[in-house]
């Protein structure tokens, strides 16, 4: 049997849902731009006159709670936007943004963007949906968060990212081809690195899961879905983009 992506029915990056004139348009509509891994693209409470398409590389949306707590909201790949929330409305930056690996974006002056969708509704729906997707996504997140505590709020993480990154193998164990450190799932779902070392051992235990030099291997994704009520969610939100 050959390996094949968890979920079928993935969420289509944003520039893949687009014709080829518009992909076009939004290509040569500003500058390149390359990000070095681990250079803040702006921050949150920026001013922001651009939004910006992912090339190539991956970038992490980051929300302050408090002065001490971070949230990692959005894991964002290539072909995927960031910036929207500030079309039509004010212009400060909702969330901190990160490059995880070396980026190349092109950066799309605001003020340009706003007055294509005055002469393209096909283009202007795209960016509706984009807006929409990201609201329930980010709404989702939080209601995990508030609804079933640390325990809950990482089985979470985990099938958001069977969702996103899974690849099924030949025994159907779900292999999951990005490495997030347990710092950065305590980022995630807002709790210390400790008790993410404990929930992930207790997970072990319970042969839910495994780590190879490679993956994080989920054996039974049903026995998370089961405790979080998964049948009433949509793939398309439950996903770390």
């Amino acid at each position: 049997m050959g390996m094949k992506r968890y979920q079928q029915k993935m969420d289509i990056p944003f520039f893949l849902q687009l014709n080829k004139e518009d992909q076009q348009y939004l290509l040569y509509s500003g500058d390149r731009k390359t990000i070095k891994c681990g250079t803040l693209i702006y921050q949150e409470g920026d001013q922001l006159d651009d939004l910006y398409l992912i090339l190539s590389g991956s970038v992490r949306m980051l929300k302050n709670a408090h002065e001490d707590q971070t949230f990692i909201l959005h894991l964002k790949p290539k072909f995927h936007i960031i910036g929207e929330e500030i079309l039509f409305q004010s212009s400060r930056a909702m969330l901190t943004v990160e490059a995880l690996e070396d980026c190349v974006l092109v950066k799309l002056p605001k003020r340009q963007m706003e007055e294509a969708f005055i002469h393209n509704p096909r283009l202007r729906m795209h960016f509706m949906k984009l807006a929409a997707f990201s609201n329930q996504r980010t709404q989702a997140k939080f209601t995990d968060l508030l609804m079933y505590e640390k325990t809950g709020a990482l089985y979470s993480v985990l099938i958001r990212l069977a969702n996103s990154y899974g690849i099924i193998h030949d025994k159907g164990d779900i292999h999951i081809d990005i490495r997030l450190t347990h710092q950065e799932i305590a980022h995630i779902i807002g709790t210390s690195r400790e008790t993410v070392n404990r929930m992930f051992t207790e997970l072990k235990k319970q042969q839910l899961i495994s780590m190879d030099r490679h993956s994080l291997i989920i054996h039974n994704i049903n026995a998370l879905k089961n405790e979080l009520h998964c049948e009433k969610c949509s793939v398309e939100v439950c996903t770390m983009a």
